[in-house]
């Protein structure tokens, strides 16, 4: 009997030792429980850390300072042969022509109609053949009148898909457009955005650089019917003086929103890249850092304005640091699996 309570208790007295030591190795040297200073959130852009952590990898935050400002945008502009333009305008003003020809012949026909009609009527020996082969030249006239109307609306139409409704317009009235363009007192470019430029408008005059790298004003005509084959965005007809442009040529502009753009300026640190995207970190709440993506930053005197940003609080210093910490949790969570 004695024997097995000796033996119980040596058994409760190594498992009280195995609890303390066991406690001891969770403890740090000052005394509180250890804990992990980078917690990974569910969200693999998020990432939380303690304030020892956070001094210890030098983080800080600023405040985004809410603001409006006018974006600067780069486009490519492509000086266009006017060689189609001009044959459009010869198809609808040879339409027009045989239409004229047409319309007369008929007004002829009609005339001549009507006489014949009048003498038969008063019986002047006019036979009912002649009649009925003038009113058969008239039918004839006024379908080819009809034919001639629908030859300039195809011509027009197809200038249209081509040029746009304005630029037709033009070529159709012979305008002081057009014929600035016919002899090449003017070049006609076909302008596309490179930069970002959703839901913005495009402005009445940009600045073109010429051959020479002078900057030259292009006034905007219209929005062009097609997207531009290689950069598949939005493109607009704009025309300049020619300043020893050829057809063919690609030039690069530069313009500014008409209307400022909401947003806010963040610290220059602030930002760094991942993926080949710019990034920051913002801090969601007292500790909990997100990370996004940002788009048309522009740098400005005092950091980076980023259209369409909240005035938030963001990581103006560390933001690497937290980058690749989070890196290295995202590794270690990996390696560990499921």
């Amino acid at each position: 009997m004695n024997r097995k309570l000796t033996l119980a208790i040596v058994i409760a007295a190594i498992s009280v030792v195995v609890a303390y030591l066991l406690w001891m190795g969770s403890v740090t040297q000052s005394g509180q429980p250890m804990t992990d200073p980078i917690k990974k959130a569910s969200d693999p852009a998020t990432l939380s850390m303690d304030q020892t952590e956070r001094e210890r990898a030098a983080i800080e935050t600023r405040q985004a300072q809410a603001g409006f400002q006018q974006m600067q945008f780069t486009a490519l502009a492509t000086v266009l042969s006017v060689q189609e333009l001009v044959e459009a305008a010869t198809s609808v003003a040879t339409a027009q022509a045989q239409s004229d020809r047409a319309s007369a012949q008929r007004h002829a026909s009609r005339r001549e109609l009507d006489r014949l009609q009048a003498l038969h009527a008063q019986d002047r020996n006019v036979s009912d053949k002649s009649v009925e082969a003038a009113e058969a030249m008239w039918r004839s006239d006024e379908a080819a009148v009809l034919a001639t109307r629908a030859a300039i609306d195809a011509a027009v139409s197809s200038a249209r898909t081509r040029w746009g409704s304005q630029l037709t317009q033009a070529l159709v009235n012979r305008t002081t457009l057009y014929r600035h363009l016919e002899s090449q007192h003017k070049v006609l470019l076909r302008v596309v955005a490179t930069s970002d430029v959703t839901q913005v408008q495009m402005p009445k005059t940009i600045d073109v650089e010429d051959p020479s790298g002078v900057s030259r004003h292009a006034q905007l005509i219209s929005r062009t019917p097609s997207v531009d084959p290689r950069i598949q965005g939005t493109a607009y007809f704009y025309v300049m003086e020619p300043h020893d442009t050829a057809a063919g040529m690609v030039l690069n502009a530069r313009f500014h929103t008409e209307l400022p753009q909401a947003g806010a300026v963040v610290p220059t640190d602030a930002l760094i890249w991942w993926q080949g995207k710019q990034c920051l970190y913002v801090e969601t709440e007292p500790g909990r850092f997100e990370r996004r993506v940002v788009v048309s930053a522009r740098r400005t005197g005092d950091g980076w304005f980023i259209p369409g940003f909240p005035a938030v609080t963001v990581v103006s210093r560390g933001a690497q640091a937290l980058l690749s910490q989070q890196m290295r949790s995202s590794i270690k969570v990996g390696e560990e699996g499921p």
